[in-house]
């Protein structure tokens, strides 16, 4: 894949994002695949098939370990091309990066959240882009 992405701007994050690798693969209003490259308790990195709209509201649905998800409201803070895949002769796919920030989310969300970060990789990674 070729990337387009440039080097990330100082943190201003408020939480500190876990790395996942490719790990969880959630999925936007149910339907579109969004693997998730970074999350935090107060958002998400997803990778997309294409553009969602910066200030929309979006339902992401994460996997949880062992058994259920949680289906977690957010706002689309910025999407951006991440870069290009190859494809069948001369064609290329693009691939798009969304920065979701979690809206609204209940004690309970908050808190199946944190435990599904606490239990997963503990590596930081400061060279992905910020999602919030």
């Amino acid at each position: 894949m070729v990337s387009l992405a440039s080097p990330p701007p100082k943190d201003r994050r408020l939480r500190t994002r876990v790395a996942i690798h490719g790990d969880v693969l959630g999925k936007i209003d149910g339907t579109s695949a969004a693997p998730v490259v970074n999350l935090s308790e107060t958002g998400a990195l997803v990778e997309v098939e294409c553009v969602l709209r910066p200030g929309t509201v979006q339902m992401l649905r994460l996997p949880l370990r062992g058994s259920g998800e949680l289906t977690l409201r957010c706002r689309v803070v910025r999407s951006f091309i991440h870069g290009f895949d190859p494809a069948s002769g001369e064609e290329s796919v693009v691939r798009y990066r969304a920065a979701l920030e979690f809206v609204g989310l209940s004690d309970e969300e908050r808190a199946a959240l944190r435990a599904h970060l606490e239990g997963g990789p503990r590596e930081r990674r400061d060279d992905t882009e910020r999602a919030d």
